[in-house]
């Protein structure tokens, strides 16, 4: 184990060192600071701890790697006698922080996230500003920061589980050629509730690839590839959706209006 006292010593610090020490004392900073005209995405990379002596050893060995950064003093007045001062490395710079990210996003076991998003927002910012394209903002930038700031205030919860499945299987379902097809089976939007037509989906990628139900017009039983506009668990097919939008099975006629069958308002009233 390395302890303050052997890194008095300049090559007993190694990277293993400072990934533990990232992990467990660092933080990947993600900031949207306001500004007269818009907003500005600051990133930063900061170590804070009580022993300047470590920080000054992480600050040589990473300046020695092509890592520009800088040991602060974090608090000047200490509160009570019991209280050390604290000190923090910055890394400010964005070629830093993104040598930096590339050093430890695959080697951390804690903030990996943090330090792989931040890694892919940099290049994509080095990359526009290498071919001179004006440094906008996108969604995806925003996207980026704001689930950084999650994961430094809650670490992992079930909303970014849930985003990051949904990711992964929308790059399946674009990347599955859905040659492995299920049987026609019985689709509900709720436990005991018909949708009104069956479905056949990827076994592999779990995407509905067709849908089947027959038209409560014409009783014509018809295949689509897009989901079938359903009206009272009853749907239309594309011939009869030309003639309207929903059809009454007591009068037999079309109508547009959502309210319901003319004929039948007419017959409440």
């Amino acid at each position: 184990m390395i302890t303050a006292k052997k890194l008095k010593d300049d090559y007993t610090i190694n990277l293993d060192y400072i990934i533990g020490f990232f992990d467990g004392e660092g933080c990947v900073s993600a900031s949207k600071i306001k500004k007269l005209k818009g907003f500005m995405l600051r990133p930063e990379i900061n170590i804070r701890n009580t022993n300047k002596n470590i920080l000054l050893q992480i600050e040589k060995y990473l300046k020695n790697r092509g890592i520009t950064g800088k040991v602060y003093l974090h608090s000047k007045i200490s509160v009570s006698k019991n209280r050390k001062r604290g000190y923090h490395y910055r890394i400010v710079k964005l070629e830093d922080i993104l040598k930096f990210t590339f050093l430890l996003k695959d080697k951390s076991q804690i903030k990996h996230k943090q330090l792989n998003l931040l890694h892919d927002f940099l290049l994509c910012r080095m990359e526009k500003k290498k071919r001179r394209i004006p440094l906008t903002y996108t969604k995806k930038d925003i996207e980026i920061f704001e689930k950084i700031q999650l994961l430094n205030r809650r670490g992992i919860n079930a909303k970014l589980i849930k985003e990051e499945f949904e990711d992964e299987l929308n790059d399946l379902q674009n990347k599955c050629v859905h040659n492995n097809m299920s049987e026609w089976m019985e689709h509900s939007w709720a436990p005991s509730h018909f949708s009104g037509y069956q479905v056949k989906q990827c076994n592999i990628c779990w995407k509905i690839i067709e849908y089947r139900t027959n038209c409560i017009a014409c009783k014509i039983k018809f295949t689509t590839k897009e989901q079938p506009k359903i009206y009272q668990n009853n749907c239309l097919c594309d011939k009869c959706l030309k003639k309207g939008k929903y059809y009454c099975i007591e009068h037999k006629k079309f109508y547009n209006d959502p309210h319901g069958c003319p004929e039948c308002v007419k017959y409440f009233e």
